[in-house]
């Protein structure tokens, strides 16, 4: 009868790395579940960023440009997802809502054209797109600019 071996900490995180980029927290979270030791999980992490295997501060952009042109949610609703995601609390704040501004209002417009005609009253609308996460003033703009 074969022994079922226990794959190595530092395997286990390229593997997971492999199939998508992660967080800290979301690699430190799957190693737990997994039966890692914390001393191994931690030594594993600290090896995986000397590495450069993970990049939290590449991996937030992408989640960010991903979440603004596709999910079409805004930087309130965003902030949000990021911290679902398990990134450090400096590293979002770090980032600045002006850096992704025309990716936020390009999403208003084309949610506005796509929903023009479900929304006919203009607070309606507003409302849609406030609860989608963006603000009111970057709304206003948007709606003003059409």
């Amino acid at each position: 009868m074969k022994r079922k071996r226990k794959v190595e900490p530092v395997e286990y995180a390229l593997m997971l790395i492999s199939y998508r980029d992660r967080t800290e927290k979301e690699l430190r979270d799957r190693m737990k579940r997994k039966g890692y030791q914390l001393e191994e999980i931690k030594r594993t992490i600290t090896y995986m960023i000397e590495a450069g295997y993970l990049k939290e501060e590449e991996y937030i952009k992408r989640v960010i440009i991903d979440t603004l042109r596709y999910k079409k949610k805004g930087w309130l609703a965003l902030k949000s997802v990021l911290f679902e995601k398990g990134f450090k609390k400096e590293l979002i704040e770090s980032l600045k809502e002006e850096d992704f501004l025309n990716f936020e209002k390009e999403a208003i417009k084309e949610l506005v054209i796509k929903k023009q005609k479900v929304y006919s009253k203009k607070d309606k609308l507003l409302r849609y797109l406030y609860n989608r996460g963006y603000s009111i003033e970057i709304i206003k703009g948007v709606l003003e600019a059409m």
